[in-house]
C-alpha cells in the first residue's frame, strides 16, 4: 500500500482546484496546500532539520495550522501541535520538555510564504521513526507527551480506502489542533479530498452563530462533542454526519437518524479511534462500538491481568507497536505500557455481539466535557500560586454537567492569609496563564480536615460534592434593569430559583457549555457579551456593566446587512409566490387573509396594549413590507418604512362587537398597505384586539412571535425581542438559490417523477366527484384519531397520506405537497416574516412494498426538499399546490400561547374567505393536552362529497395502521 504523503500527493494532482482549506474568509485549494507545506518543507530543510527533530507547531488557529504539520511530515520530523493564545506557562514548559528545534508560530508561517521557495516532493521517513508528539494532563503535576511514529500515521491512511473519484465534501473542524482526534481527523479528510472548514472559537462559542454557519456553509459533517450535540437541537439541513467522542453519548439520536450521529472512542496514546458505532436510536447507556484495526490487539484484561474472553468486564487494553510512550518520562512508560500493552484506565464491558460499553475508571483522572485531565497537575498549579501545602483536585458529573472541586485545608489557608471571608483568595489570572481553561476549578471548597485512609492516603472517593445552596452566599438585589435581566437568566440557565447580583455563574454550576446557553439566550433578550467577557466578569453586575455600552441588537455585521438588504427590491419565496397568485387571481374573495379576534380580559388596559403592539410591529421588518413590481414586470417585496400604520382605539359598543364579527372583511392593497392591520376597540365593559394578517407575509411561526413578544411587552414595556434579520436572510436565500445546488433540484425533481416514479398530472391530486360552482371550505375533524407516534418523524404521517391519496384514487402513485415551517437555523426561528414551504412527495407503491421501504422513499425526498428550500421545482405539468393534497403537521400554532393570560375568549370570525379551487388540506394537529392526534380535513364541497373525504380519512387510518404494525 502507497504511504500516506505519497496519496496526498496524488490527491493534491487530482482536485488541484477543489478548496482544501476554508478559513473566515480565505481559503485554499489542494494546489494552494501543495504549494504551502512545500515551502515548510524547503525552510526546515534549509535549517538543517533531520528526522526525530521536534517542531513545535502553533500559529493562529486556521489554514497555518494544517500547513505546518503537513510540512513538518514532508521534512521527515515530528511535529508538537499547540495554537496561538494556548497558556504560556504551558507553552514554555513543553518547548524546554520536547527541547524543540524550530517553533513554527504564526510570524514564521507568514515569513515563509513570503520568502521561501517551493520545494517538491517529501522526505521518506522510517516506520518508527518520529511523526508526532502529543502533550496531554500529566499525573507529575506538568502535561506528558505521548510519542506516536509514522507506523500510527500508515495504520491511520488504512482506514480509508483508495479511490480515484471523491465527492466534494464540506466539513467543519472545531476541535483545537493540540487535540489527537483533529491531527487524525486532518490526516483522513486529506485522503478523502475533503474541504476542511476551519471554525473560529468565537463562533463554536455562541450557538446561534455556530448554527447560522453551518447553515450558510453547508457544513456535511464535524465532529462535536455529546455535550454540544445535546445543545445543537436543530441542526442544518445539509448535515449528514456528527461524530462525536470524550464522554458518554446517552440519549443522543435525532429523529430519522438525520443527521447520522458515530460515536468514537481513542485516546492520546492510540493515536486513532480504536472503536465506533453509528447510534441508531437513543440509548440510555451509549455503546462506544467495535475495534476499528485489527492489528492493535485491542482486549479486556480483568484484575490479575488476564485476558477476558468472549462478554465480560475489565479494563480496556491495547498494542501499538508505533507508539513509544511519553516523551522523558521512563517510569511512567513502563508504568502505563506493560511490556507493550497499554492500559487506558478505562473499564469496559463487551457484549456478546464484540460491542464495547464505557462503565467507569480505575485511576484519578477524569474527563471535563471531554477533555482528559490528570488531577495533580490542577493541584500542582494551586499550589505553586497559592503556597499551600495540601490541596485535592477532584471531577464530578452530575445534573448533566462537568465540573472541577478544589478542596483545600481551612486551617492552612487563614495561616496563609489566604482567605478573603469565606472565600479562598486565587490569582485567577495567573492559574489561566498555567491551565487551559477547561482545567480551572468550578469550585474551591474548604475541609477542617481530609478524609484519610489507615495509611495517610487521602481518599479522593470521600470528598464532598459541593451543595449549591452553600455556594450562593448572601442574596444581592440588582440595581438596574440589566442586572435584574442577567440574574433571571443565569438562574434560569442553572435551574436556581433566584440569583444575586454578587454571585458567581461558575460558582453556581456554570461551564463551557452552560456558557454557551447563557450567551445564546442573552443575544435573544438583547445582551451581547463573549464567553471570555463572562468568564472575566462572572457576576451579573460585573456583566450588565460590560454591556451598557455595547448597541444591541444582535451582531454588528448582520445588522449591518440587515439594513443593506432593505435597500433593495427582494425575491418572493416560493410559498409567498403562491400566496400572491391566489390573492390577485380572487381578489373579490379577500383571498390569503386570516382573521384573529380576541376578547381581552377587563383587566387589561388598552393603551399599554396598544404601545406593545406597535412596538412589536416596529420591531419585525415584515410588518414593514409590502409588495412592488419591479421594472421587468416581476413582483418582489420590499421595506417601507411608512409602515406598518399605527394602531388605533376605537370606542364601540357591544352591539358592534357583533356585527363586525360577520361583517366582510375591509379591503386592503397589499402593493400599498402590506399584509397587516390591526385595531383596538373598547367597549364599557371591556376591550376587543382584532387583528388581519395576510398568509403571503406571516406564517404560523410568525403568527406565534407577534402573539407572545406582545405578551412579554405588555408585562415589561423595556422587553427587546430577539433581532429579526429578515432582509438579510432573503437576500442569502437568494444567493443560494441561484447556485448549483438549485439546478441539481430542478434535475433531481425531473428524474424522480418523470422517469422513476412516471407521475401523470392526473394522479397528482385527489380526483374531484363533480365540477360544481364552488362553495366556502368545509371542515371534517376527526378527533382523537390516533395515538402519537413519539418515534416517528413528520415523514411517517406523510407517506400515510400518500397511501390514503393513492388508495381513494384507485392509482399506485401519489403526490402530495407537505409543509415545512422552513425554519431551519436559529435566525429564522426569530424572524417573523413567512419562511414555509411545500416540499412535493411522490409515492410508487409497488408489489410488495414493505413499510420500510415506502417511509424511506418519502423520507429521502423529505429530505431533498427541506435541503433545498425555499424553491421548489415542478418539472411535470402537474397541477398546482392549490389543486393537489396538502399535508400539514402542527401543534396547535394557532392557539394562545403566552397572550392567553390576558384573553377571554377568541371571537369566531363568520364571514371565513371562499376558496375557488381543488382544495384538499390534511392536518395532523398535535395537541398537548393530551396523548392523541387530532386528525382535520379542509375540502372544497363543490369537488367533493363528503362521502369521498370520509372514505379519504378512513383510509388514511388505515395506512397509520400498517404503517405501524409493518403488517
Amino acid at each position: 500500500m502507497k504511504r500516506y504523503l505519497d496519496r496526498l500527493h496524488e490527491i493534491m494532482e487530482k482536485y488541484p482546484d477543489r478548496p482544501a482549506l476554508v478559513e473566515a474568509e480565505k481559503s485554499l485549494t489542494y494546489r494552494g496546500l501543495e504549494i504551502e507545506t512545500g515551502k515548510i518543507f524547503n525552510y526546515l530543510k534549509r535549517q538543517g532539520v533531520k528526522r526525530d527533530d521536534h517542531i513545535m507547531v502553533c500559529p493562529k488557529r486556521g489554514i497555518g495550522s494544517v500547513s505546518c504539520i503537513l510540512g513538518v511530515l514532508k521534512a521527515g520530523a515530528a511535529f508538537i501541535p499547540l495554537e496561538e493564545g494556548y497558556p504560556k506557562e504551558r507553552v514554555d514548559y513543553i518547548k524546554k520538555d520536547a527541547s524543540c528545534t524550530i517553533v513554527l508560530d504564526e510570524a514564521l508561517y507568514r515569513k515563509i510564504l513570503a520568502t521561501e521557495e517551493y520545494r517538491e516532493g517529501h522526505e521518506e521517513a522510517e516506520l518508527h521513526d518520529k511523526a508526532y508528539i502529543i502533550y496531554t494532563s500529566g499525573s507529575t503535576g506538568n502535561p506528558k507527551g505521548s510519542i506516536h511514529e509514522y507506523g500510527n500515521i500508515e495504520q491511520q491512511a488504512s482506514l480509508i480506502e483508495e479511490r480515484t473519484d471523491w465527492r466534494e465534501f464540506r466539513q467543519g473542524i472545531i476541535s483545537p489542533f493540540y487535540f489527537m482526534a483533529t491531527c487524525q481527523f486532518v490526516m483522513h479528510y486529506t485522503l478523502q479530498a475533503f474541504t476542511m472548514y476551519i471554525l473560529p472559537g468565537d463562533i463554536v462559542r455562541n450557538i446561534a452563530s455556530f448554527s447560522q454557519y453551518m447553515h450558510e456553509n453547508r457544513i456535511q459533517g464535524i465532529f462535536l462533542s455529546p455535550s454540544y450535540v445535546r445543545l445543537y437541537k436543530e441542526p442544518s439541513p445539509y448535515l449528514e454526519e456528527i461524530l462525536t467522542a470524550g464522554e458518554p453519548a446517552n440519549g443522543l439520536y435525532y429523529p430519522g437518524g438525520k443527521p447520522a450521529i458515530r460515536n468514537l472512542y481513542g485516546m492520546t496514546e492510540a493515536g486513532f479511534t480504536i472503536l465506533e458505532t453509528f447510534l441508531d436510536k437513543a440509548y440510555e447507556i451509549a455503546p462506544m462500538g467495535k475495534p476499528v484495526l485489527a492489528e492493535i490487539d485491542l482486549h479486556l484484561e480483568d484484575e490479575q491481568g488476564n485476558r477476558v474472553e468472549g462478554a465480560g468486564t475489565g479494563e480496556i487494553c491495547f498494542k501499538n507497536e508505533y507508539v513509544r510512550g511519553y516523551l522523558n518520562l521512563p517510569e511512567k512508560t513502563k508504568a502505563a505500557f506493560v511490556e507493550g500493552v497499554f492500559h487506558t484506565g478505562d473499564l469496559g464491558r463487551r457484549d456478546e455481539n464484540g460491542m464495547y460499553y464505557i462503565v467507569g475508571r480505575k485511576d484519578d483522572m477524569f474527563k471535563i466535557n471531554g477533555n482528559r485531565v490528570e488531577p495533580v497537575e490542577i493541584e500542582s498549579a494551586v499550589k505553586k500560586i497559592t503556597g499551600l501545602e495540601t490541596v485535592v483536585a477532584k471531577g464530578f458529573e452530575l445534573e448533566g454537567r462537568s465540573f472541577i472541586c478544589l478542596y483545600y485545608l481551612r486551617g492552612e489557608a487563614a495561616e496563609r492569609n489566604l482567605l478573603a471571608g469565606k472565600e479562598l483568595k486565587v490569582d485567577l489570572g495567573a492559574l489561566a496563564d498555567m491551565l487551559p481553561r477547561y482545567m480551572l476549578p468550578t469550585y474551591y471548597i474548604p475541609l477542617e480536615e481530609m478524609p484519610l485512609s489507615d495509611r495517610g492516603k487521602i481518599l479522593r472517593r470521600l470528598l464532598p460534592a459541593p451543595e449549591l445552596k452553600d455556594m450562593a452566599g448572601e442574596y444581592v438585589a440588582p440595581t438596574n434593569e440589566a442586572e435584574r435581566a442577567i440574574c433571571e437568566m443565569m438562574a434560569e440557565i442553572l435551574d436556581l430559583e433566584k440569583f444575586s447580583a454578587a454571585s458567581d455563574f461558575f460558582r453556581l454550576g456554570g461551564d463551557s457549555l452552560r456558557s454557551i446557553r447563557l450567551i445564546a439566550l442573552a443575544g435573544s433578550r438583547g445582551f451581547s457579551f463573549t464567553a471570555g467577557e463572562l468568564y472575566d466578569a462572572r457576576t451579573p453586575r460585573r456583566l450588565a456593566a460590560i454591556c451598557a455600552n455595547r448597541q444591541m441588537p444582535g451582531d454588528a455585521a448582520w445588522q449591518l446587512q440587515e439594513l443593506q438588504a432593505r435597500q433593495e427590491l427582494r425575491e418572493l419565496l416560493s410559498m409567498q409566490k403562491i400566496w400572491v397568485e391566489l390573492t390577485l387571481a380572487h381578489a373579490e374573495q379577500n383571498m390569503g387573509w386570516i382573521v384573529r379576534f380576541y376578547k381581552m380580559k377587563p383587566s387589561v388596559d388598552p393603551e399599554r396594549l396598544r404601545e406593545a403592539l406597535d412596538k412589536v410591529l416596529r420591531h419585525y421588518p415584515i410588518f414593514s413590507t409590502r409588495l412592488a413590481r419591479g421594472e421587468d414586470g416581476v413582483i418582489r417585496q420590499v421595506y417601507d418604512e411608512s409602515l406598518p400604520v399605527p394602531t388605533e382605539i376605537r370606542e364601540v359598543t357591544e352591539a358592534e362587537i357583533d356585527r363586525l364579527q360577520q361583517a366582510p372583511l375591509e379591503k386592503m392593497d397589499i402593493f400599498a398597505q402590506g399584509g397587516y392591520r390591526g385595531k383596538i376597540l373598547r367597549t364599557k365593559e371591556t376591550s376587543y384586539l382584532f387583528l388581519q394578517l395576510h398568509h403571503a407575509f406571516l406564517d404560523g411561526t410568525g403568527m406565534a412571535l407577534l402573539r407572545d413578544n406582545l405578551f412579554e411587552c405588555y408585562e415589561n414595556p423595556s422587553f427587546e425581542p430577539a433581532p429579526d434579520y429578515y432582509y438579510y436572510l432573503l437576500r442569502q436565500m437568494e444567493l443560494a438559490a441561484a447556485s448549483e445546488v438549485y439546478r441539481e433540484a430542478g434535475r433531481y425533481y425531473e428524474e424522480l417523477y418523470r422517469q422513476k416514479l412516471q407521475l401523470a398530472a392526473s394522479e397528482c391530486k385527489m380526483h374531484p366527484d363533480w365540477e360544481g360552482r364552488h362553495q366556502k371550505a368545509v371542515l371534517y375533524r376527526k378527533t382523537n384519531a390516533f395515538p402519537r407516534k413519539l418515534d416517528r418523524t413528520n415523514a411517517f404521517y406523510t407517506t400515510a397520506a400518500a397511501l390514503a391519496m393513492a388508495k381513494s384514487n384507485g392509482t399506485n402513485h401519489s403526490l402530495v405537497y407537505v409543509t415545512s415551517n422552513g425554519r431551519d437555523e436559529s435566525l429564522k426561528m426569530n424572524s417573523a416574516g413567512g419562511f414555509a414551504f411545500n416540499v412535493p412527495v411522490g409515492l410508487a407503491i409497488g408489489e410488495g412494498n414493505t413499510p420500510e421501504e415506502l417511509l424511506a422513499q418519502t423520507k429521502a425526498q423529505m429530505e431533498f426538499g427541506v435541503a433545498h428550500a425555499p424553491y421548489s421545482y415542478f418539472p411535470l405539468d402537474v397541477p398546482s399546490m392549490s389543486e393537489s393534497v396538502l399535508f400539514l403537521y402542527q401543534k396547535d400554532m394557532f392557539g394562545l400561547g403566552k397572550m392567553g393570560k390576558y384573553i377571554e375568549q377568541q371571537l369566531p370570525y363568520i364571514p371565513e374567505f371562499e376558496q375557488p379551487w381543488h382544495f384538499f388540506v390534511i392536518s395532523v394537529v398535535d395537541q398537548a393536552e393530551d396523548d392523541r392526534l387530532h386528525l382535520s380535513v379542509i375540502y372544497s364541497p363543490h369537488h367533493f362529497s363528503a362521502d369521498k373525504v370520509e372514505m379519504f380519512v378512513e383510509n388514511y387510518l388505515e395506512a397509520v395502521d400498517y404503517l405501524s404494525d409493518g403488517k
